[in-house]
């Protein structure tokens, strides 16, 4: 498998990972509510949905071209699980 590093900028990558660090703090420190637990997950995968993080590796074999295909697959299905029971946090 191949990994494009010049699919993201280096900064882009330090920021994602500085907010999910942030938000692993907030979580140890802080009371979360199942609302924001689902708000900072929606966010996260969206990230990954529509920055198409998978996109990043190029594999040179089927198997692993269908192991990403349904890694995506798996993250969109999450991610409208996730924004499901958020609606419902919300009403």
């Amino acid at each position: 498998m191949y990994f494009n590093e010049k699919r993201f900028n280096k900064e882009a990558i330090r920021t994602s990972i500085d907010y999910i660090k942030e938000q692993i703090i907030r979580i140890k420190e802080e009371e979360i509510t199942p609302k924001k637990a689902l708000s900072i997950a929606r966010d996260i995968e969206n990230g990954l949905i529509e920055k198409k993080f998978f996109e990043v590796f190029e594999p040179d074999c089927q198997e692993i071209k269908q192991v990403l295909k349904d890694l995506v697959l798996a993250t969109r299905e999450h991610y409208n699980r996730i924004v499901r029971e958020w609606n419902l946090e919300t009403k």
